[in-house]
């Protein structure tokens, strides 16, 4: 079983993940803030790794994901770096 939901429950807890790669220089970007939200709802946010990877663990409506909405990803940018988003669905099917 990939999902069990409760009868009343609201919520359940998702992994997020992202990469952000500089697009000039193709190398990943370490310690940038990303948020990750799905819908209207901010379900975490992480810093990226060395490997230009952030990934984190929190709630979703139950509804979105039934819906089959996806998430998005967000970096506000820098100084230095342009801010970019992304977006990928919640759901695989192999």
């Amino acid at each position: 079983m990939l999902l069990s939901i409760a009868p009343g429950q609201s919520s359940v807890n998702l992994t997020l993940a992202a990469t952000l790669i500089d697009t000039t220089t193709g190398k990943p970007v370490p310690g940038a803030t990303t948020k990750f939200t799905v819908g209207n709802t901010t379900v975490c946010t992480a810093v990226t790794n060395a490997a230009g990877t952030a990934t984190c663990t929190g709630p979703c409506p139950v509804i979105s994901v039934l819906l089959g909405l996806g998430y998005t990803a967000t970096y506000t940018g820098s100084a230095v770096m342009e801010s970019a988003t992304a977006t990928a669905g919640l759901i695989r099917i192999k």
